[in-house]
């Protein structure tokens, strides 16, 4: 994304520790990157525990840091739980890239987010798929569902949802409406 001040912010993923990567925490990373408009390296930080971490999605909030979406399978390092599996694993950094609180979502399988966005409430929205019926995700209708969860401005769930068939759906994306919905 290019954010409020011209920069560039790139989320993803990392395996490396050295170069460009300050650190790796475990087998894979999420990484967030700050360039200037010439590609130079502002600021980075590879976020995550022992086991596989990535990101899907970034977006600038109102407070100048950024919400990150992605997903998790650690419970050590800046991860403090998994449920199963992989988690949805929801970051939110400051505007130096700093983590200010991280929260995992799901249940004992599978579960990752595609896109996270700010709320005008000041809280997030969460879509992803599913494919757990315990923990934070209720109502699984089979293989892999769309996975909606409403967060309050801390990451603390306030409502989930599950939809679709028994065959595979993934969400992928979520915008909010000018309804507030």
């Amino acid at each position: 994304i290019q954010n409020s001040d011209g920069d560039l912010v790139i989320a993803g993923r990392t395996l490396s520790s050295n170069w460009d990567v300050s650190d790796n925490n475990g087998l894979g990373d999420m990484w967030v990157v700050k360039l200037d408009p010439l590609g130079a390296i502002i600021w980075e930080n590879a976020l995550g525990g022992p086991l596989h971490e990535g990101a899907r999605s970034i977006q600038q909030t109102d407070d100048g840091g950024y919400i990150v979406g992605g997903w998790s399978a650690s419970d050590a390092g800046d991860v403090t739980f998994n449920h199963g599996l992989n988690d949805v694993w929801v970051v939110k950094l400051d505007a130096l890239g700093e983590l200010e609180w991280q929260r995992s979502l799901g249940g004992s399988l599978y579960d990752d987010a595609f896109d996270v966005k700010q709320t005008a409430d000041g809280g997030y929205i969460v879509a992803g798929l599913t494919k757990s019926n315990d923990g934070d995700a209720s109502g699984h209708h089979g293989d892999y569902d769309f996975w909606v969860v409403k967060l309050d401005a801390t990451g603390a769930p306030i409502w989930q949802n599950t939809l679709g068939g028994t065959g595979a759906e993934i969400a992928e994306s979520i915008q909010q409406t000018s309804d507030g919905g």
